[in-house]
């Protein structure tokens, strides 16, 4: 299992997909490790981030207060 504990892109440097490329490269770092699972917190106002994470795969998690995204890393509903 992974844990993502902080992706920040300074504000210039936002909307030009670097968050996107930096997730990426983490998920596919970790499918590469042989992780099954990521996991992040993020807050539940932040709009963009909660975007990008569902636009790439990220699923919410049921059992969490925290607004929390899970992505399956191997197989399609590992989460």
């Amino acid at each position: 299992m992974m844990y993502l504990h902080e992706l920040e892109v300074d504000a210039g440097h936002r909307c030009r997909g670097i968050g996107r490329s930096l997730l990426e490269e983490f998920i596919r770092l970790g499918r590469g490790n042989g992780s099954a699972k990521l996991f992040l917190i993020t807050g539940e106002g932040n709009r963009p981030a909660r975007a990008l994470y569902e636009s790439c795969g990220g699923r919410l998690s049921d059992d969490t207060p925290t607004v929390t995204y899970w992505f399956a890393l191997k197989g399609a509903d590992t989460y």
